[in-house]
């Protein structure tokens, strides 16, 4: 199964935009991004015309964001002007990529989406209307993740940004030395992320019980239905 942290994690979500009949509750919550894994479309089943179809759809893309940065470098386009023509395509790719899958496949990308992004999408207004959450529970919910991002932000700085200030206060005098300093840097953030593990795992429990106090059963009961059955990456 995905492994996941319920902290320090973006709710990242597209506009409906419905290519043809099929659930708009599912086209929201399902990420294209996962379809390039095998392993996704394995679980899928996703068949060599449909991968076809998808590439044709990611290679119009490519086009565009190439087109885009073509215009940013020669000045005819500002940064913030680009970012919302980007936008605008990427609702378009996830359009015409799902259009692609069938009700049960894309169905069962919204199940797999949903398994990743743990307890997130409950703080979705969409998540929270097919639940029957209500204002308040919802309001309860994004106030606690709020601050708990808030904690877990501040346990990262705190052991982050001395190993951060010390090493861009370095000048190598090589790319030899340079790559040295850079992997030494990555091991001292790899061991200070390690220390700090067990707190970060406790502010995610903090939210999952939150959670818990917050909702009623059948609420989680039927977020939990919504998951489907565990994904396997190794598709035993």
């Amino acid at each position: 199964m995905f492994k996941f942290k319920t902290v320090l994690l973006a709710v990242l979500g597209l506009a409906p935009f419905v290519a043809h009949a099929t659930d708009e509750f599912d086209f929201y919550f399902a990420d294209v991004a996962i379809l390039q894994a095998k392993e996704v479309q394995r679980d899928l089943g996703v068949t060599n015309a449909q991968r076809d179809a998808m590439n044709v759809h990611a290679t119009w893309l490519n086009t565009k964001r190439n087109e885009i940065a073509e215009q940013v470098k020669g000045g005819k386009l500002t940064a913030d002007d680009a970012d919302k023509k980007m936008t605008g395509y990427l609702m378009t790719l996830k359009k015409d990529v799902l259009g692609e899958l069938t009700d049960s496949q894309l169905k069962r990308l919204r199940e797999i989406t949903l398994q990743r992004d743990g307890l997130l999408p409950l703080l979705d207004q969409k998540m929270a209307d097919r639940l029957k959450i209500s204002a308040s529970q919802l309001k309860t919910l994004r106030d606690g993740f709020i601050e708990n991002n808030k904690k877990a932000q501040a346990l990262s700085d705190k052991v982050l940004k001395p190993i951060k200030d010390k090493y861009e206060g370095m000048h190598p005098k090589s790319v030899a030395e340079r790559d040295q300093l850079q992997m030494q840097a990555q091991r001292e953030v790899a061991t200070a992320r390690q220390k700090i593990e067990p707190d970060l795992e406790k502010i995610a429990q903090e939210f999952e019980d939150l959670v818990k106090k917050t909702l009623s059963k059948k609420q989680i009961d039927d977020f939990h239905a919504l998951k489907g059955k565990p994904f396997n990456p190794s598709g035993g």
